[in-house]
């Protein structure tokens, strides 16, 4: 056992279920030292999981569904409150489902993490639970952005040349709206992503798959965080900003600049080294953006007004900033939840389809094919 599943076990045993302890092992990266309790290993030996490394997984499963349960469970709470004060007066009946429909669809996901963590030792039965609420909940908001207003907007009582102003109009609020309210919905995919393929690495440090796919998604992500941005760095961006957006930008990077921690096999501690190296310098360049831009949302403003204040005219109170991060870290947090169990199915599969594939004729051309590209290549 190492040093530090050494401290974590010591923590377990004294915290046990405590809050502190599910928020630590939630939010580590490194599955290889995730601390099991005595009671989740003596359940997980009934469903039959016996495995160290099952277990962590199995373990950290438990707490990522406990920490994302209570910030989405405030935030679906919000979402019924606005919800039953919407003023629905001039849409349309179409206007009114685009209106309800995140909100409803919001509220499956504290649902489903419930249901999901209750049955947390059932691996295909709480997988399913909150892979089918993740879905609903992030792919129904944009599919109704997708309607335009003018669908959406009961314009009976205007002239011809009133509609066309209207609409226009209210189709550019619309699409500010749009590009302000779905970028935790929107941020919160990629991210989540990378972190279930880092947390699988980690778990598996033979595994090459979950590393390839790192160093080949890092820099489209990078680029995607960028333009998911823009718009709010033209409204009220500064000098803070664009630093924060540029670290925050390049820290995917880093999976290509130490691409070699995350593609190949680790099958030694000094190899596994070299992970741990990278992802600390990796976590320092995000939490210097994260930084950055806390510090610009609490001292920026658009025209005068604050961003971020207790004033009256502040367009966010803290309390709303505060539940718009945890929206942001929940839903990355189920994010990663369901794509660390993709690329589990990845690896498993990879792994049994090379093993049937090994020692065949097929697998002896394949390697004579290899051999050559490798030649003409290297």
């Amino acid at each position: 056992m190492t040093e530090a599943q050494s401290a974590y076990a010591e923590q377990a045993a004294t915290l046990g279920r405590g809050l502190a302890f599910h928020v630590r092992r939630a939010f580590a990266w490194n599955l290889a030292d995730t601390a099991v309790t005595e009671a989740e290993r003596a359940r997980l030996l009934d469903e039959g999981v016996r495995t160290d490394t099952a277990q962590r997984y199995f373990a950290w499963r438990r707490s990522a569904l406990a920490v994302a349960l209570v910030p989405l469970l405030i935030t679906a709470i919000l979402a019924i409150v606005d919800l039953a004060d919407m003023d629905t007066a001039g849409l349309t009946g179409l206007g009114v489902l685009v209106q309800v429909g995140p909100p409803i669809t919001l509220c499956l996901l504290p649902v489903a993490a419930a249901a999901a963590l209750v049955r947390w030792s059932k691996l295909r039965l709480s997988q399913r639970l909150i892979t089918g609420a993740w879905a609903a909940a992030t792919v129904t908001p944009v599919l109704l952005a997708l309607i335009p207003a003018s669908w959406m907007l009961d314009d009976s009582d205007l002239s011809a040349d009133e509609r066309a102003t209207t609409m226009f109009l209210a189709g550019v609020l619309l699409a500010l709206n749009y590009a302000i309210t779905l970028i935790p919905t929107i941020v919160s995919i990629p991210s989540g992503v990378l972190s279930g393929c880092l947390r699988v690495k980690a778990l598996l440090p033979e595994s090459t798959l979950p590393g390839w796919f790192l160093v080949a998604v890092a820099p489209f992500y990078s680029l995607f965080a960028l333009v998911a941005f823009i718009v709010i760095d033209q409204i009220a961006g500064n000098a803070l900003l664009i630093l924060g957006l540029a670290l925050f930008a390049f820290s995917p990077w880093l999976y290509v600049i130490f691409a070699r921690s995350y593609i190949d096999p680790l099958t030694t501690y000094g190899d596994r080294l070299g992970l741990i190296k990278a992802q600390r310098i990796s976590s320092l360049v995000w939490l210097g953006a994260l930084i950055l831009i806390v510090v610009w949302a609490l001292t920026a403003d658009v025209n005068g007004v604050s961003l971020v204040g207790t004033g009256d005219g502040s367009l966010l109170k803290p309390w709303d900033a505060a539940l718009r991060v945890m929206e942001v870290f929940s839903r990355s947090l189920v994010t990663a939840l369901v794509f660390a169990h993709v690329f589990m199915q990845f690896n498993r599969h990879s792994w049994l389809r090379a093993r049937r594939f090994h020692g065949t004729a097929a697998a002896e051309r394949y390697d004579g094919t290899m051999n050559e590209l490798d030649r003409v290549l290297g």
